[in-house]
């Protein structure tokens, strides 16, 4: 979800447009450190195959372009996650 969108739903609801489960709190944090350090592997080929595996997003095999934590731990592309989802449906 983009910033503009996500800050229209905050203004009218207190939960998650993903899981409607409520929100603690409703500040936004760009995860800027998160893809800074993915463009920082990716830019040091001394991590080698260790730096490509922790970068890359494990459904595409790619360098996310913009880059999600799942609660799962892993990190996504924000659209290769959302077609999963959307494709699979899962019960929330």
């Amino acid at each position: 979800m983009k910033k503009k969108d996500m800050e229209e739903w905050l203004k009218t609801h207190d939960t998650s447009p993903t899981t409607g489960r409520k929100l603690e709190y409703k500040d936004l944090t760009p995860n800027r450190v998160l893809k800074d350090l993915i463009g920082a592997i990716n830019e040091d080929k001394s991590f080698g195959e260790i730096g490509a595996l922790l970068s890359n997003d494990p459904l595409t095999l790619d360098t996310p372009e913009n880059p999600v934590v799942a609660t799962d731990g892993y990190t996504y592309d924000r659209s290769a996650i959302k077609k999963v989802l959307e494709k699979h449906k899962p019960v929330l």
